[in-house]
């Protein structure tokens, strides 16, 4: 490790102590690869990945402790990753640009919540080998693989998500 790789973590650690992760969440949006920056501050990431900034992750507090990246995982640019709750993607995934993730449902405090409250799937979110297109729901479990088309919807957290007819 160089001089001014050394330099650049060091601030990268003193940025994060000062303003926490949102401040490295603003980082990701720049980045061209956001490899290092979530290994950093503390997600796992396999061997062999390839995630594309900008990058968008909501609910990471107080860091990436909640995202599990498999060996060779690619994820396109502008994709949203929710951490509500641990999400795994595993080997082989590919999430397209554009993709959403989420682990929880919440429509905040509005009127609405007492018709829809605040939904947490427990354990973890997991993407299997698969591809995910543009717009797609929740990453629950499947015990296959699956294809998220566009315009992707889940009717029940714990189905696979499948394509609009």
């Amino acid at each position: 490790m160089g001089v001014r790789a050394t330099l650049h973590g060091a601030w990268l650690s003193a940025l994060y102590r000062r303003r926490g992760i949102a401040a490295i969440n603003r980082r990701l949006l720049l980045a061209g690869r956001c490899e290092e920056l979530l290994v950093r501050f503390g997600a796992s990431v396999g061997q062999g990945c390839v995630l594309h900034g900008p990058l968008v992750v909501h609910n990471a507090n107080p860091d990436y402790r909640n995202l599990s990246i498999g060996d060779n995982v690619h994820v396109g640019p502008l994709v949203l990753l929710d951490l509500a709750e641990r999400l795994v993607l595993e080997d082989d995934a590919t999430v397209s640009m554009g993709t959403t993730i989420l682990t929880h449902a919440d429509v905040g405090d509005r009127p609405l919540a007492d018709i829809y409250p605040r939904t947490v799937e427990p354990g973890s979110a997991r993407t299997r080998p698969c591809w995910s297109a543009a717009t797609s729901g929740s990453a629950q479990s499947s015990p296959q693989a699956r294809l998220s088309g566009s315009r992707c919807r889940t009717e029940r957290p714990w189905e696979a998500c499948r394509p609009n007819r």
